[in-house]
């Protein structure tokens, strides 16, 4: 059921358009950077509480708080968040319908200015959560074999210590670069030779220590 109604993807690009919507262009990238470093910072105190929580007390609890939490995030965006889509563009638009769908077809597929581009961001980006997802699962399971054997709370701290490092990488880096000039697309090439050297390091990490080192030392 996650994977046919769009799972963690769809929620993020939801909020992403909605964040494009109510912001100016100028502001956009620092919000949008500031939302993703609330997002990391409450996912830090998460993971740093989670593995202890699984340790003592099991994963059912801690599925029935994410279950509640779920609920009521859905409560919040149905009842209580304006829309942001014109009221015009909103009366026309049914509930239930493929209308969307079709836009992002004729977008993708028509032929225009701009049309690879468009392509080839849309490849990237699937690109960038198949990595991310599969980054994550496989650091855990590495920490979870030999030589580091990790326990669940273990973890969870790393888990939150690689939140914590994205959110200050957001804030900080967003806004050093804007102050420096650099421009989206070279803010992008860091990003990536930043997570290219950190996955270097954590390949040759034996030890606790210099996972956690890894981790911490990445910026995006």
């Amino acid at each position: 059921m996650a994977g046919l109604s769009g799972y963690y993807p769809t929620v993020v690009l939801a909020i992403l358009a909605y964040i494009a919507d109510t912001t100016k262009p100028d502001s956009r990238a620092l919000r949008l950077g500031i939302l993703e470093a609330i997002a990391f910072v409450c996912g830090t105190g998460v993971y740093f509480g989670s593995g202890v929580w699984i340790k003592n007390y099991g994963y059912e609890s801690v599925y029935l708080v994410i279950l509640t939490l779920h609920l009521l995030n859905l409560v919040y965006v149905v009842i209580f968040l304006p829309e942001s889509l014109p009221q015009e563009l909103k009366q026309n638009t049914a509930f239930l319908s493929c209308d969307a769908v079709k836009s992002i077809w004729i977008v993708y597929t028509k032929k225009r200015l701009g049309r690879w581009v468009l392509l080839a961001l849309l490849i990237c980006t699937v690109l960038v959560f198949l990595a991310g997802f599969v980054i994550q699962t496989l650091l855990v399971l590495f920490g979870k074999r030999a030589p580091l054997c990790w326990e669940s709370s273990i973890i969870g701290y790393f888990l939150g210590t690689l939140l914590f490092s994205k959110a200050v990488g957001a804030v900080v880096g967003i806004k050093l670069c804007s102050s420096l000039g650099i421009s989206n697309f070279g803010a992008i090439q860091m990003g990536v030779f930043s997570l290219i050297a950190n996955l270097i390091m954590i390949g040759f990490s034996r030890n606790t220590l210099e996972m956690f080192l890894g981790k911490s030392t990445q910026s995006s």
